[in-house]
């Protein structure tokens, strides 16, 4: 009885220990500045010009993120207010989670000053965007990054779906 009573406390022991590991590390942040937006998203579809849009504005009511699509072939426009560039062609990330869809941009010029980034998603791209559904929504633009906040990937999903024929 005395070596059933030994291995059960080397179990317990060891379980204990397993539970009691370090948990694993956070993320790594991302290498540069990461904005993350608190604003509010509006909806709105103009039936006449079969044209949806989601806006996103801060709390303030300035306009930050705006993605627009004309149905029924897309693409998605997408403007992100935030980036301060100089004008010309940008790299960018749309990041939906842990995916990451490339997208060749624009940065325009503007005499009022930084106008942000430019740039569409492929009806192709849209076809994988309700996999997303719930998840972070950012665009990573080559020195820094926008977090589009909560609602963000329901916004874009939505703009997706009121521009795409679906069906069989």
């Amino acid at each position: 009885m005395g070596w059933f009573r030994s291995i059960l406390t080397a179990g317990m022991a060891l379980g204990m220990a397993a539970c009691a590991s370090p948990p694993p590390p956070p993320p790594a942040p991302p290498p540069f500045p990461m904005l993350r937006s608190t604003g509010a998203w509006a909806f709105d579809y103009d039936a006449p010009t079969r044209t949806a849009t989601a806006t996103l504005r801060s709390p303030q009511g300035a306009l930050l993120v705006e993605m627009s699509c004309e149905a029924p072939r897309g693409p998605i426009l997408v403007r992100d207010w935030t980036f301060a560039l100089a004008p010309g062609p940008v790299s960018l990330g749309l990041a939906l989670g842990s995916a990451e869809i490339v997208a060749a941009g624009v940065a325009p010029a503007s005499p009022a000053g930084s106008s942000g980034a430019r740039f569409a998603l492929s009806p192709l791209d849209m076809a994988v965007l309700d996999l997303f559904e719930g998840q972070t929504v950012a665009v990573l633009g080559p020195v820094s990054g926008h977090d589009w906040g909560p609602d963000a990937a329901r916004q874009l999903i939505a703009v997706a779906n009121a521009c795409a024929p679906r069906g069989s």
